[in-house]
């Protein structure tokens, strides 16, 4: 059931008996919000769903400071490709920040990183001539991200999960990040993907949790996992 609840305050708290998760989501990677949002609610959770393009990364955020949501399933994390390359679906510099601020639990993924979001060919800047596009909409052109950029990008990750207050996880797919980052996707860039995962791995403190599987982002053992790390989180939080 998708519920908003009254204002909240609960850092330093026990979690409210009503636990709302809010998840993050993109069309590339709908397969893995949708199956996580039904095992979240047969976990009892409610789910607050947030379509990753600029705007809904705002409003999650928006939403945590507001003591709506008490637990983060962040599994598209496109926004912050957005942010650190210069595309058009950022969320700003303050995204995967609130989660942490609040130290309420929280589970990121990389969900389409491998992209970065731009309107028709005409309107994507000079300086990114040359590279790997790919025509998703009428509207939407997207970019593949490179290793330099996702190295850049899970630097930004680490910063702000390093500062977490409350129980923070990592779930790192390494077979891809999208429904186009797939083997024989137009996006599937193995040394990409592993440019992130090992910089990531390597910038995190040992108070995160990191889990890596051998397997793609959509894969139902990717959202089966990331449920059950966010359910132990939430578990930690409440019998502080």
């Amino acid at each position: 059931m998708l519920t908003l609840i009254p204002f909240v305050m609960i850092r330093g708290a026990h979690l409210p008996t009503l636990v709302v998760v809010g998840l993050t989501s993109f069309g590339s990677t709908t397969t893995a919000t949708n199956l996580a949002s039904t095992l979240l609610m047969e976990r009892s959770f409610d789910v607050l769903a947030f379509h990753a393009r600029g705007t809904g990364g705002r409003a999650a955020e928006q939403f945590v400071r507001n003591g709506q949501i008490h637990a983060m399933l962040d599994l598209t994390t496109t926004e912050v490709a957005d942010e650190v390359v210069g595309g058009d679906f950022s969320a700003g510099p303050e995204r995967l920040e609130a989660a942490g601020n609040a130290g309420i639990p929280q589970v990121i993924l990389p969900g389409a990183i491998d992209m970065v979001n731009f309107g028709p060919p005409d309107t994507i800047p000079k300086r990114f001539a040359g590279r790997h596009f790919l025509r998703h909409t009428p509207t939407v052109t997207l970019m593949r991200t490179t290793e330099a950029e996702n190295r850049l990008i899970a630097d930004f990750v680490a910063r702000k999960l390093t500062r977490a207050t409350g129980p923070t996880g990592v779930v790192l797919p390494t077979r891809g990040f999208s429904a186009y980052d797939i083997l024989g996707g137009p996006f599937f860039d193995e040394a990409a993907d592993r440019a992130f995962i090992e910089t990531l791995r390597s910038s995190l403190p040992p108070h995160v949790r990191v889990l890596e599987l051998d397997a793609h982002i959509n894969d139902p053992m990717v959202a089966k996992h990331s449920v059950e790390l966010l359910s132990e989180l939430i578990e930690r939080q409440d019998n502080r």
